[in-house]
């Protein structure tokens, strides 16, 4: 069944971090499965989506797309805090799947948008990229492999913005766990004058805004 409100909820935050940026919001909820993590995007995630979003009557052409697995965090979270009431479980299926739609905005602002048309090879290539397993337990990759510095700078920026909005967020949810860095208190601490300074700059266009020193 879809939640509706967790839906709304995330579509509406999406627009208002992204405005100039159209995005798909694929919803485990509404039948789409890519991965086993709570969230996923890509340059080409859209080409997977295609026959779905066709399907739905939402296909528009290539933008970018997100996956929130927002079941599989109900489920966890109603796991969680089985001893809780209904309504903390609900406060934190709203405040996971919020940090969760931030951190893949960052993936989504650092790495652009993709418009090339669609080719067999380029599909092959999406359908390898969506079937990826965030808990492939690779240990001669670094902690950080796919989640750059850059991702983190826009990440930070997005979660600064939905706090302006109102979206309060934990900065370890967002970041979702530990790549490397260390503290991450720090780098919001140092990144808060960039953010104050470039709040009206479009996440999309941070990436050629060279930080500051």
């Amino acid at each position: 069944m879809i939640d509706t409100t967790v839906t709304e909820d995330l579509e509406q935050l999406a627009a208002a971090l992204l405005p100039e940026q159209p995005l798909y919001l694929l919803f485990e909820s509404e039948g789409f499965q890519f991965s086993d993590s709570w969230g996923l995007a890509g340059r080409s995630l859209d080409i997977s989506a295609q026959e779905g979003l066709s399907a739905r009557g939402r296909w528009v052409g290539r933008r970018p797309a997100i996956y929130i697995a927002d079941q599989r965090i109900a489920t966890d979270a109603a796991e969680a805090l089985s001893n809780e009431p209904q309504h903390a479980i609900d406060r934190s299926i709203r405040d996971v799947t919020r940090s969760v739609l931030i951190h893949e905005i960052g993936h989504v602002a650092e790495v652009g948008v993709e418009t090339l048309p669609i080719t067999p090879e380029l599909r092959a290539n999406a359908a390898a990229i969506a079937g990826y397993s965030a808990a492939e337990d690779n240990t001669e990759l670094p902690p950080w492999r796919g989640h750059s510095l850059t991702w983190l700078r826009a990440t930070l920026h997005a979660r600064f913005r939905a706090a302006q909005i109102g979206v309060a967020t934990d900065l370890g949810d967002v970041v979702g766990q530990d790549y490397g860095y260390g503290p991450l208190c720090h780098y919001w601490r140092e990144a808060l004058p960039e953010m104050k300074a470039l709040v009206g700059v479009p996440l999309m266009e941070l990436a050629t805004i060279r930080p500051a020193a």
